[in-house]
């Protein structure tokens, strides 16, 4: 079966957190923050809805999440 997961290109989504890091002014991700990237990947589903219910969202963290959703609409809306 065809996980959804596998559809997502990984490379594209890892740049555009390095880019949203480096807009946010935050550190830049490590090669071990990577991994853990490439880890998240191989998680059920189960798990993903488990850390997405419980994760407090900071300021930060809900800034973030908008600004990728942004920058991904106006990557997609532009290339149509």
């Amino acid at each position: 079966m065809l996980s959804v997961l596998s559809l997502l290109n990984h490379e594209l989504m890892w740049q555009g957190i390095v880019e949203a890091c480096k807009i946010l002014k935050y550190p830049e991700p490590s090669e071990t923050h990577r991994e853990y990237f490439k880890e998240l990947f191989d998680m059920s589903c189960f798990v993903w809805f488990k850390l997405y219910s419980e994760t407090e969202r900071t300021l930060s963290i809900s800034n973030l999440i908008d600004h990728i959703i942004c920058v991904c609409k106006l990557k997609y809306n532009a290339s149509v």
